[in-house]
């Protein structure tokens, strides 16, 4: 094996104790959350024909993680996305006080 070859097969290896992960983690839950995007940022963008076309890191800039129980609130989810594990919800954000439970009149079809 060349030096080039040995040295790009630890190029993507990354080691560190579960610990450690749960100290550098941005955010810590009790909870099981799920991905969720916006009705407003969808009817812009249209996410069922992202999903379609596979075009999965554009979809990600929308994301938002929710706990599971808001996603499948019938109040808040408008529905599922292509039968994804992503959730359509009709509440609105902002990047001061983050995801509100009140719906969003902007949402509404």
């Amino acid at each position: 094996m060349t030096l080039w070859q040995e040295y790009l097969k630890n190029i993507y290896t990354l080691s560190a104790e579960e610990k450690t992960i749960q100290d550098i983690s941005s955010r810590k839950s009790d909870y099981i959350t799920v991905e969720a995007v916006l009705q407003i940022h969808n009817m812009k963008m249209n996410f069922e024909q992202l999903i379609e076309d596979k075009k999965y890191d554009l979809i990600k800039e929308y994301t938002l993680k929710v706990p599971i129980h808001i996603a499948k609130n019938k109040d808040y989810c408008i529905k599922r996305l292509n039968d994804s594990d992503i959730f359509l919800l009709g509440l609105s954000y902002d990047s001061t006080n983050g995801l509100s439970l009140k719906q969003d009149d902007q949402n509404m079809m």
